[in-house]
């Protein structure tokens, strides 16, 4: 199972080639990253629980601009990255999906989607250990300048 994980991943990066990542990741409207997101919902992994649901408020959040981000966990800062977006085939579900570049390393693209008010990430294949973490926005890029100012 680790080889096939292996050679899908390589074939993956390959497909992540350079001619498709986006050099502008200033992106506008509610189908956009920029903005703060909180977590509700996590499953896969090698957990127990298999996963499990948050209440708003739970102040698990990911805060993106145009080109970084910073995580939070009961509203402390954990975790901050510069990334870019590319293309490529999500190993989790075989589609093509915009992904995230983090600190320019290509060999761990970060997928994800945007549907509505809820940003999906995908960490891996949860067949092999990955997870899926589903997150409400809840605050515009326009909410968070007038809060920074």
């Amino acid at each position: 199972m680790c080889l096939l994980f292996t050679v899908l991943l390589s074939q993956l990066i390959a497909g992540c080639n350079k001619s498709s990542t986006k050099t502008d990741n200033k992106v506008h409207g509610l189908q956009t990253l920029p903005g703060a997101w909180e977590f509700r919902l996590g499953y896969g992994g090698y957990s127990a629980t298999g996963g499990g649901t948050a209440a708003p408020g739970n102040g698990n959040i990911k805060r993106f601009t145009d080109n970084a981000y910073w995580v939070a966990y009961e509203y402390v800062v954990k975790d901050s990255a510069t990334y870019t977006l590319a293309k490529g085939i999500n190993p989790e579900t075989n589609i093509e999906a915009d992904a995230m570049v983090l600190n320019g390393d290509t060999n761990s693209p970060v997928f994800f989607h945007i549907a509505d008010d809820t940003l999906t990430i995908y960490h891996g294949v949860t067949a092999a250990g990955g997870t899926v973490k589903k997150y409400v926005r809840i605050y515009t890029p326009e909410d968070l300048i007038k809060m920074d100012n």
